[in-house]
């Protein structure tokens, strides 16, 4: 894959665009530089089609579910007066556990005991495949934070085998 090959895609359909351009992405060497090249091709690609290479998932996209809603108040709840963190601390980690919960769980009723590794992994691997080494840490730490939170207040299981690597 060329540069030549991305210019001639970008002229055609800009989903097979950014298909060439994750393609390219894949197969260069890793370098210092290879952030500042990824940064490059995802503004050319919006440059192109006006729209964002990856787009920021929000919990507000999704329809609202009352069970997840009562589950981050129960968790904003347990923050703020047991574990005594600041209101802005509070609220960063109850977005990041909200955003979380409605991604895993899109359609149905959530119940802590039904979330598995499988979920967590496919929220950091596909989910959030386009952020930072270092975004992707944070957020580890605050679902890392919730699933602590579940085992200590509902004797949530984190065996090795469902949530075992957080």
């Amino acid at each position: 894959m060329t540069c030549k090959d991305i210019c001639l895609a970008s002229l055609t359909d800009y989903e097979e665009l950014k298909k060439v351009i994750s393609e390219y992405l894949k197969n260069i060497p890793l370098s210092f530089q290879t952030d500042m090249i990824q940064a490059a091709l995802h503004i050319y690609f919006y440059f192109l089609s006006g729209n964002r290479f990856f787009r920021r998932l929000y919990a507000k996209d999704f329809d609202l579910n009352m069970s997840i809603e009562a589950e981050v108040e129960r968790f904003r709840k347990y923050l703020h007066e047991v574990a005594g963190l600041s209101e802005n601390t509070v609220t960063s980690q109850c977005n990041t556990v909200k955003t979380f919960l409605y991604s895993s769980f899109p359609k149905e009723n959530f119940v802590p005991k039904k979330m598995t590794a499988d979920h967590v992994r496919i929220y950091l691997t596909h989910t959030l495949r386009h952020i930072s080494g270092a975004s992707k840490k944070t957020i580890i730490v605050r679902i890392r934070s919730y699933i602590r939170f579940l085992e200590s207040t509902d004797g949530f299981q984190s065996e090795e085998k469902t949530i075992g690597f957080l």
